[in-house]
C-alpha cells in the first residue's frame, strides 16, 4: 500500500517529500523544524492549491478540502 501524508494525503514517494525524514508527513505539512503544521496553515494550503491546480472557485476548493481533510488521520 502507498504511504501517503497523513496531514494532506500527498504520496510520500521518497525521503525528498518527508517531512525532515519524518514518517507520517510530507514537506507542505511541517514547519522548518519538522513539526506539523496547524490544521489552518495546511487547510488554506491546500486550498490554494486546488484553486490553482484544479481551476476551481474558491468555494469548490474549501468545500473539497474539508471533506478530504476529515478522511486523513492527522484531523480525523
Amino acid at each position: 500500500m502507498k504511504e501517503i501524508c497523513i496531514s494532506c494525503g500527498m504520496p510520500l514517494i521518497n525521503s525528498k517529500v518527508r517531512a525532515l525524514g519524518m514518517k507520517n508527513w510530507c514537506i507542505y505539512c511541517a514547519d522548518a523544524k519538522g513539526k506539523l503544521k496547524s490544521k489552518k496553515e495546511v487547510r488554506a494550503q491546500m486550498i490554494a492549491y486546488f484553486m490553482k491546480a484544479k481551476k476551481i472557485s474558491l468555494y469548490m476548493a474549501e468545500r473539497y478540502v474539508e471533506r478530504h481533510m476529515r478522511e486523513l488521520p492527522a484531523w480525523a
